[in-house]
């Protein structure tokens, strides 16, 4: 299940336009993997808050009702944030608030939250942060390496000073592609990561096929 959430059905690939806030900031792989576990621990507590108050929710206003069970939740988790890891708030800014009114988030709630119980949610949201976390960080390690010539740069952002100036260097750590740090090199990183998921996905299907 959680293969083909990473590979197939990964909400991340199969949504385009919620992915402009998520992959603006992942220009190194500990950025990408923080905001991918913001958004991971987002939809997780609003998917299952969604769930439990399906059968409360008329459905004339339950988009005003997502909507605000979203912001409320991505409000807590930014507080909390800019309160343990404030150096990393500050260079995510507003792209954290903005995972309240991702359209990544909303498709969930109102395809899957507003419909199942709240353990098969748990479960769900569960395996769809996952693929998130997955696609967003490995988009970030892709920039880094490329923009930076290295990995796990400033890692003690969000990991503490206890690996501090452990990053991995390659290339002599020197400047590399300066395009790829900036906003269109996130989206021609994503681009050749679906391109290469969906190689391997193909040539899956066919020795599948073959057999």
């Amino acid at each position: 299940m959680i293969r083909a959430r990473l590979l197939q059905n990964n909400p991340v690939l199969l949504h385009i336009a919620g992915l402009c806030p998520l992959i603006a900031v992942s220009v190194t792989l500990i950025k990408g993997l923080a905001i991918g576990l913001l958004t991971m621990l987002a939809l997780i507590l609003t998917m299952c808050t969604v769930s439990a108050f399906r059968h409360f929710t008329p459905l004339r206003v339950r988009l005003p009702i997502i909507l605000l069970i979203s912001t409320t939740t991505v409000t807590i988790i930014y507080l909390l944030f800019q309160a343990f890891f404030y150096e990393l708030s500050v260079d995510f800014g507003i792209y954290i608030p903005l995972i309240a009114v991702n359209s990544l988030l909303l498709a969930r709630l109102e395809e899957f939250a507003l419909r199942q119980n709240v353990t098969t949610v748990l479960l769900d949201s569960i395996t769809c942060g996952i693929g998130i976390v997955f696609i967003i960080t490995l988009t970030g390690a892709f920039r880094e390496l490329l923009a930076y010539g290295s990995l796990f740069s400033q890692a003690d952002l969000l990991f503490g000073p206890a690996v501090q100036d452990r990053a991995l260097e390659f290339l002599g750590g020197g400047k590399g592609l300066s395009l790829v740090a900036m906003a269109p090199g996130a989206f021609i990183s994503l681009g050749l990561l679906i391109a290469a998921l969906n190689v391997r996905r193909d040539s899956g299907l066919e020795n599948r096929a073959r057999d």
